[in-house]
């Protein structure tokens, strides 16, 4: 059986559901130890019990990315429990629709808290152990968003905007200690979170979560050791968006 992500230990965030329950499993399937963490116990317990049931090597924290004191204690119980950290996956995120014009500090600050301060949080709180081990992997996941301003989102634009940069900025800063850090940018996934956004949304074109997760392992393998610093565009097929 081909285990290409044996031996190694990769932390997801938003590990209970969509794309980080997706990521986590296909990690598993590999043969890698996954550690998720996410706010919310019933969907994390129920990806760990899904996965450790399929013969897999899984467990799980609670933690809120908003918090640099969660993300550290994240990292320090992985440790602990595990002995090292190979893979970070920063997938945690929330959106909300509202226009910039009517967004409150308050919900602005919890966008970017989660999608952009929790991967830096994590990152920081991880680079210690890959320093020190001199390897790593780091995969933040953004968005088409990203690239091209949407209604009613500016704190999400602007939050994964901001983590194309902390991604292309932390890879310059890691290359000297051998530790990569890419971005993997989806657009139209089938997740809970898309459907509750956009209700009323044809969801026939959507992309499935296993499909990020394919390009999210591909960037912690040694077949892509020559990439860091990348945005990796995953749009599947859908018309306009190539």
């Amino acid at each position: 059986m081909n285990l290409p992500l044996a031996g190694t230990v990769t932390v997801v965030t938003g590990g209970g559901r969509g794309i980080g329950r997706s990521i986590a499993i296909r990690f598993a399937q590999a043969g890698g130890i996954v550690v998720l963490a996410a706010r919310t116990k019933v969907e994390l317990s129920s990806a760990t019990k899904s996965i450790v049931e399929a013969g897999g090597d899984a467990s799980y924290i609670l933690a809120n990315v908003s918090s640099p004191k969660d993300c550290l204690r994240v990292v320090e119980e992985t440790l602990s429990r595990k002995g090292k950290i190979t893979n970070l996956v920063n997938n945690a995120g929330i959106a909300v629709r509202t226009p910039v014009h009517e967004m409150s500090d308050e919900l602005w600050k919890e966008v970017l808290f989660t999608n952009l301060f929790g991967p830096f949080y994590l990152t920081r709180a991880v680079a210690e152990a890959m320093i020190s081990n001199r390897e790593g992997c780091i995969v933040n996941i953004s968005s088409r968003a990203a690239y091209r301003g949407t209604r009613d989102h500016a704190a999400y634009c602007a939050s994964k905007s901001g983590l194309i940069g902390l991604t292309r900025a932390s890879a310059e800063d890691f290359k000297p200690f051998g530790i990569r850090v890419n971005a993997v940018c989806p657009d139209g996934v089938d997740t809970e979170m898309i459907r509750k956004t956009y209700p009323s949304a044809d969801f026939s074109s959507l992309m499935s979560p296993q499909q990020v997760a394919e390009a999210v392992m591909f960037l912690c393998l040694p077949q892509s050791s020559g990439i860091t610093g990348a945005t990796i565009d995953v749009f599947g097929m859908r018309e306009g968006h190539g």
